[in-house]
C-alpha cells in the first residue's frame, strides 16, 4: 500500500514538473490557448482605478468583441445591400478570439497567488498605465508586459477641448490605447515576436498606414453595424465622419469606399455617393485587365457597385437623372443575364440571383419615377430630350407639335400610349423580380441569415409595387369606369393595391420613411374623403420624418399637410404655432434640397398666412420680405407646363399683390391737396387693381389650358379647385376699393 502511495506522489510530482516545462515554450502554449490578457494597475494623477480599467476592458470588447444581432428591419434599404453586411459585420468571433478573455485583475496579488499562477498558466499579458491630466492635455503611459518582460511602451496624448469633460477625454484617450494595441498587432512591419503573436487573433482586414485610419475603420464599422441593426441616425453620422476620416488617410482602400457611398446615399447626399462609387469602379476594374480574367466573386462585386451607382443617380429626383439611371440599370441587367453562374458555388449562386433580383426591382421602381415626373411635367419636356430612353423618346416632329399646340384629343393620346408603355416595362420588371425571388427561396434556406435577405428583397418589391401602384392612381379620375381608365383599373383599385403593398413592406420593413411617407400620400389623397384620413397621414408623415429626418421629401409632405390643415381651419391667430412649426418644416426641405421648387413654394405660403394675423410692422416686413425671396426662388425651380409659370406660384402672387391693393395709394405724398390728392390716390389704386386682375387672368387661362390638355387626375382636379379660388378671388378685387380693399378675404386652400 505505502508503495503504491509512494508511486503516485513520484507520478504527481513527474506530471507537475513536465507541466511547468511545457508551460515554459510559450512558443507551443500560445499554439494551444488563445491570447488571455489581463488588465493591470490603471492610475488616474496617481491614484489607482478600477473603474477605468474596467472602462479598457469594456471599451475592448466594444470595438472588438461586440457581436451585433442583424434583425431583419435594417437600416439599408435606400439601396440594395446584398451581402454588404460582410464588409462592417464580421460573420462571428473566431475560434481563438472567442476563447480570449481580457479581464481585470490588478497588481496586488499574493505572493502565493502569484506562485500558484506561474505553476498552473504560461505568464499572461498584462497591460498597465498611467493617466496624467493637465489644463491644456492628457497624457497616457501605457505598458505591454508578459511575465517579468517589458515588451513595449507607448506614451499617447489627447488636447484638452474647450469646457470637455474629463471622463470623456480619458475615454478617448482609451480609445487611442486600444486602437494603438491593435494596429501594432497586425502591422506587418512589426518585427516584435511577441506582438506578431497577436496577428491570428485579430487579423487585420487590409495594411492600415497608422493608428488613426485603424481607429477611422473599427469605429465605422460598429457604427454603420448598429445603424443596419437598429436604424439610429447617430451612428449614421458617426459612421460617415469616420469613413471621411479613413478615405483621408486611406483613399484607394475599396471596402471603405464602398460602405462611405452606401452610408452617403442613405443620408440622401446622392451626388457625392455617385463620385464616390465611381472612383471604387476604376479601383475594382481600371480596364488594364480584361474583364473575363476577373473571378466570379470580383465580378459580382464590380456588378454590385454598378447597380448601388445606378441607385443613387435614380435618387436624385430629376427626369434627367431618371434616363441616365434607365440607361446604366439595362446594361446592367444585360450583363448580369450572360454570366455563367450554373458552375459558382451555392453561396456565389445565391448572391448573383439576388443582385438580378435587386436589378430587377431598381428598374421597376425607377420606371414608375417617370409617373411622377409626368404629374408636373409635360411629355414634351421629359420625353422630347435625346437623353430619353429610345424606345419612348419623342422625336417625330408632328407628335412634338401635337403635344406642345395640337388639340387636347391627339395630346392626350399621345401621352396615354407613353404612360401604358411605361406602366407595362414597370410590371414586367415586377415580374422577373418575382419570378427570381422564386428560384432563390431554395438557396435562402440554407444560408445563415437567409431570412434577412429574404426580407430585404421582399420589402423592396413591395415597396417598388406600392409606389407605382400610388403613382398610377394619380392618373386616373375618381369616378371613372374602369374602361375609361388609363392604366385598366379604377381609381379606387389602384389607390386599395398601394396600400395593400405597402402596409405588406411596413410588416417586412417596419418603420422605413419612404412606406410611410407613401402610406401617408395614399391617406391624405386630395380626392378621397373624410378628415379622418388626413389626421392618420399626417401620423406617418411625422414618422417618416423622425424615422429619416435627411429626406427632404418628408419635410416638405409634412408641411404641406401642416398648410391643408390650416387652409382647411382658416388663418386665425391663435394657430401661430402651427404655422411656425409648417414653416420650419418647409425650412428643413430647403436646406436639405435647395433646388427643391415645391419647398419654396411651401415656405412662401406659410410666410403668407403669417402676414394675415402678425401685427408688428417689422415683423411684417421681415415677413414680406422673406415671401419675395421664397417666391423669385419657387419660380426659378419649379416647372413651367406650357412654358407658363406653375398656376399654384402665380395664385400666390397674386395673394401678396392682393393684401398690399391700396398701399401704394396710400403712400401717395401729402404735397398735393384737395381733390387732386383724392384723385391721383384714385388712379393709383385703379392702376395696382388692374395689374392683380391681370395676373388673375392668365391664371385662369393657365388652368384652362391644363384642365383642358392635362391627364394626371389628382393635378386636374387641383387646378380646377385652383380656378374656382382664383374666380372667387378676382370677383372681389374687381369690386373692391380704396375705402374696402382690406377687407378681401383669400381662401387658401
Amino acid at each position: 500500500m505505502a508503495s503504491i502511495i509512494a508511486w503516485l506522489i513520484g507520478l504527481l510530482f513527474f506530471g507537475l514538473g513536465c507541466w511547468i516545462l511545457l508551460l515554459r515554450f510559450e512558443g507551443l502554449v500560445d499554439r494551444i490557448w488563445p491570447h488571455n490578457m489581463s488588465i493591470g494597475q490603471i492610475t488616474v494623477d496617481g491614484k489607482e482605478s478600477k473603474g477605468y480599467a474596467e472602462l479598457l476592458r469594456a471599451r475592448f470588447d466594444y470595438h472588438f468583441r461586440r457581436p451585433v444581432a442583424l434583425r431583419k428591419e435594417t437600416g439599408f434599404l435606400e439601396v440594395a445591400a446584398l451581402d454588404a453586411p460582410a464588409l462592417f459585420q464580421p460573420k462571428g468571433l473566431g475560434p481563438a478570439l472567442e476563447k480570449m478573455t481580457v479581464e481585470v485583475s490588478g497588481v496586488d496579488v499574493a505572493k502565493w497567488v502569484r506562485l500558484v499562477n506561474q505553476l498552473a498558466r504560461p505568464d499572461q499579458w498584462v497591460v498597465e498605465g498611467d493617466f496624467q491630466t493637465q489644463s491644456d492635455r492628457a497624457l497616457l503611459a501605457l505598458r505591454l508586459s508578459r511575465g517579468p518582460r517589458l515588451i513595449r511602451t507607448w506614451y499617447l496624448e489627447r488636447p484638452a477641448e474647450p469646457a470637455a469633460d474629463k471622463s470623456v477625454l480619458l475615454e478617448r484617450l482609451i480609445d487611442d490605447a486600444i486602437f494603438q494595441l491593435v494596429y501594432d498587432f497586425g502591422n506587418e512591419a512589426e518585427t516584435d515576436a511577441d506582438l506578431r503573436k497577436w496577428r491570428r487573433l485579430l487579423p487585420p482586414p487590409t495594411a492600415f498606414p497608422n493608428r488613426a485610419a485603424l481607429a477611422a475603420y473599427y469605429e465605422a464599422r460598429g457604427a454603420l453595424g448598429r445603424y443596419y441593426a437598429y436604424g439610429g441616425w447617430r451612428d449614421l453620422d458617426l459612421a460617415l465622419d469616420r469613413l471621411r476620416a479613413l478615405r483621408g488617410q486611406m483613399p484607394e482602400y475599396a471596402d471603405g469606399l464602398q460602405l462611405l457611398g452606401m452610408a452617403l446615399t442613405e443620408k440622401r447626399n446622392h451626388t457625392e455617393a455617385i463620385h464616390v462609387f465611381e472612383q471604387l469602379r476604376l479601383l475594382l476594374f481600371s480596364g488594364e485587365t480584361e474583364y473575363t480574367a476577373l473571378s466570379a466573386s470580383e465580378k459580382r462585386r464590380l456588378l454590385s457597385v454598378d447597380l448601388l451607382k445606378a441607385t443613387a443617380t435614380a435618387n436624385l429626383d430629376t427626369w434627367q437623372a431618371t434616363h441616365q439611371a434607365v440607361a446604366e440599370l439595362l446594361q446592367l441587367a444585360d450583363r448580369l443575364k450572360t454570366e455563367p453562374v450554373a458552375d459558382l458555388p451555392p453561396d456565389e449562386q445565391a448572391a448573383y440571383g439576388e443582385l438580378q433580383a435587386q436589378t430587377a426591382v431598381q428598374l421597376a421602381h425607377t420606371y414608375a419615377l417617370y409617373l411622377s415626373f409626368l404629374g408636373r411635367h409635360t411629355v414634351a419636356e421629359v420625353f422630347g430630350s435625346p437623353a430619353a430612353p429610345a424606345a419612348w423618346r419623342v422625336n417625330d416632329p408632328a407628335e412634338l407639335e401635337a403635344l406642345k399646340s395640337g388639340t387636347a384629343d391627339q395630346a392626350k393620346r399621345i401621352v396615354r400610349r407613353l404612360l401604358g408603355e411605361i406602366a407595362d416595362e414597370h410590371t414586367q420588371w415586377i415580374g422577373a423580380a418575382r419570378q427570381q425571388q422564386a428560384r432563390l427561396e431554395g438557396h435562402w434556406q440554407k444560408l445563415a441569415d437567409g431570412s434577412r435577405r429574404r426580407a430585404e428583397l421582399v420589402s423592396r418589391l413591395n415597396l417598388a409595387a406600392g409606389y407605382a401602384g400610388y403613382r398610377m392612381a394619380e392618373f386616373e379620375s375618381h369616378d371613372a369606369a374602369r374602361s375609361d381608365t388609363v392604366f385598366g383599373e379604377t381609381f379606387a383599385a389602384r389607390l386599395d393595391e398601394a396600400a395593400q403593398e405597402l402596409t405588406r413592406a411596413d410588416a417586412s420593413h417596419p418603420n422605413h420613411y419612404q412606406v410611410l411617407q407613401l402610406l401617408g400620400l395614399v391617406y391624405s389623397e386630395p380626392r378621397r374623403p373624410g378628415m379622418m384620413s388626413q389626421a392618420v397621414a399626417e401620423q406617418y408623415f411625422e414618422r417618416a420624418v423622425g424615422a429619416n429626418p435627411a429626406d427632404s421629401y418628408g419635410h416638405e409632405l409634412l408641411a404641406s399637410m401642416l398648410f391643408r390643415r390650416l387652409a382647411d381651419m382658416g388663418v386665425d391667430p391663435a394657430s401661430r404655432a402651427s404655422m411656425e412649426k409648417g414653416l420650419a418644416e418647409a425650412q428643413a426641405a430647403i436646406a436639405l434640397r435647395e433646388t427643391s421648387g415645391s419647398a419654396h413654394l411651401l415656405r412662401a405660403r406659410f410666410q403668407t398666412l403669417l402676414l394675415e394675423i402678425e401685427r408688428d410692422d417689422g415683423r411684417r416686413r421681415e415677413l414680406r420680405a422673406g415671401l419675395e425671396r421664397s417666391l423669385a426662388q419657387a419660380e426659378r425651380f419649379l416647372p413651367r407646363a406650357f412654358g407658363r409659370p406653375d398656376p399654384d406660384l402665380t395664385f400666390l402672387r397674386a395673394v401678396a399683390a392682393s393684401r398690399r391693393l391700396g398701399e401704394a395709394a396710400e403712400e401717395i405724398s401729402l404735397a398735393a391737396e384737395g381733390n387732386d390728392l383724392a384723385r391721383k390716390k384714385e388712379e393709383r389704386f385703379a392702376g395696382e387693381q388692374e395689374k392683380v386682375l391681370t395676373l388673375l387672368d392668365e391664371l385662369l387661362a393657365d388652368c384652362e389650358k391644363i384642365e383642358e390638355r392635362w391627364v394626371a387626375q389628382q393635378r386636374v382636379y387641383q387646378v380646377r379647385e385652383l380656378k374656382e379660388r382664383a374666380r372667387r378671388l378676382r370677383h372681389q378685387i374687381e369690386r373692391a376699393s380704396l375705402a374696402n380693399w382690406r377687407e378681401v378675404r383669400i381662401d387658401f386652400r
